[in-house]
């Protein structure tokens, strides 16, 4: 049986204003929307935004994320 993963998104006022911390917020969801992985166990994954995501394009913020939840896909 194979679950897929709870996912929260949280930007702190350091990002920036609400439109700042909103778009982060956006681009990190549709990055969980189309990267979503099947896991073993039942997990709640926490994305927690930073200032220097606004500066990186989508492509990039996916690469990075899609390493990290392909490690986390494999346990």
């Amino acid at each position: 049986m194979t679950d897929i993963p709870r996912a929260a998104f949280v930007a702190s006022k350091k990002v920036g204003k609400a439109v700042q911390r909103n778009r982060c917020r956006r681009l990190l969801t549709e990055i969980n929307r189309q990267h979503q992985i099947s896991t073993k166990h039942k997990l709640d994954i926490i994305y927690v935004a930073k200032k220097r995501l606004l500066d990186v394009e989508f492509e990039t913020a996916s690469m990075k994320i899609l390493k990290t939840l392909s490690r986390i896909g494999q346990n």
